[in-house]
């Protein structure tokens, strides 16, 4: 009995952990997949000027995978950096204009049937 418990104890400890490390495998592989277009076209325009060592590291596949990866994550910094430098008040009201005069381009939705839509307002009585 005692070895069926520890047993089952080490499949419970374990299975937890595979599953996290399936779930970084796939994000990181996906980051990788994302970065390493960019990561091979810089390598192939720049290795040509570099000597034969550094040229064959920067076209290798595990190159590629890491600053693919890190490439990646770097857009998402930056691009999540630039969208918390944004107010509130900026962003939301531009939103809600682009979004009506979108509607009003595309469905034709006139002033008369905005107020249909979205009822009166506190200073409409």
């Amino acid at each position: 009995m005692h070895i069926q418990q520890k047993f089952i104890a080490g499949i419970l400890t374990l299975l937890p952990l595979a599953a996290v490390w399936v779930v970084l495998k796939l994000i990181i592989d996906a980051l990788s997949y994302f970065g390493s277009p960019w990561v091979s076209w810089t390598a192939s325009t720049v290795g040509p000027f570099l000597p034969a060592p550094i040229a064959h590291i920067l076209s290798s596949e595990a190159f590629l995978y890491v600053i693919g990866t890190v490439f990646t994550l770097g857009v998402i910094f930056v691009v999540g950096a630039l969208t918390t430098r944004v107010p509130a008040s900026v962003s939301i009201p531009s939103a809600n204009r682009f979004i009506r005069s979108s509607a009003e381009t595309v469905c034709g939705i006139s002033a008369r049937q905005r107020y249909f839509f979205s009822g009166p307002t506190k200073n409409d009585g």
